[in-house]
């Protein structure tokens, strides 16, 4: 994560004030992680979200981006390699690249003291070991239940914590070094995780222009001009079809 007491890189002001923009539209859509181990904040356009500092909370998860000075903005489109007439276009913050914690086990942390929701701070963290070194994935609880059974899994691979995520509506954070994406338990929709011990591979295709040296760590993903956040296609949309160019050539 960044340091606080860093004074902002004026060269970022302009990737600062675009997260800004875009932790305000709900149509914008981020994840955190890499395949495998990933999770993902969204929000419907109706829906209540309180607005804080380069953050943004609903009922269902949220987000905080707390980009660091060494952070580099990459805006990209690519083809979609399931069909050739789609493409994606995101905005991938990244930073140099280097290894992080990486645990293998199950690991107990201690007190969440950055929750996202003054009720979340000071439930326990525990890394579910998937190993990948730009993201922790991380189960957050105060349910006494879940307490013990993660404590009874406290150095196991991560396949043994599927029973235990399926049986509580424990808390999953992506916690990176540009920032965090929380998904609250038993919240349907929105925001989502996706945990498959075994296929946490790099978060960088090789024919994605992320700069040498770095690593993508969080993605933007701004509203598609031709498919909703699921993919699923829409009628072309010129307006952000435009806006994503205007991204492209910054």
């Amino acid at each position: 994560m960044a340091d606080p007491a860093d004074p902002p890189d004026p060269a970022l002001r302009p990737v600062r004030v675009l997260v800004e923009e875009h932790l305000a539209l709900p149509g914008s859509t981020w994840t955190a992680g890499v395949p495998g181990a990933l999770a993902g904040f969204a929000r419907r356009p109706d829906e209540p979200a309180q607005r804080g500092p380069n953050s943004v909370v609903t009922a269902r998860g949220g987000l905080r981006v707390a980009l660091p000075n060494d952070a580099v903005a990459v805006a990209y489109e690519a083809p979609s390699a399931r069909d050739p007439l789609r493409w994606h276009q995101a905005v991938a913050f990244c930073v140099p690249a280097k290894e992080g914690p990486a645990r293998t086990a199950v690991t107990e942390l201690g007190p969440d003291t950055d929750a996202l929701r003054p009720q979340d701070t000071g439930a326990v963290l525990f890394d579910l070991g998937f190993g990948a070194p730009t993201v922790e994935i991380l189960a957050r609880t105060a349910d006494p239940g879940a307490l013990a059974a993660l404590r009874g899994i406290a150095g196991a691979g991560p396949e043994a914590t599927r029973d235990v995520l399926a049986a509580y509506p424990v808390h999953v954070v992506a916690r990176t070094p540009a920032g965090r994406v929380e998904v609250f338990g038993g919240s349907p929709g929105g925001p989502h995780v996706r945990l498959r011990p075994g296929r946490t591979g790099s978060a960088d295709a090789a024919h994605l222009p992320i700069p040498a040296g770095t690593t993508s760590v969080l993605r933007l993903r701004p509203a598609h001009p031709a498919a909703d956040e699921h993919g699923r296609p829409l009628p072309f949309d010129p307006d952000r079809h435009v806006a994503f160019q205007a991204l492209l050539a910054e």
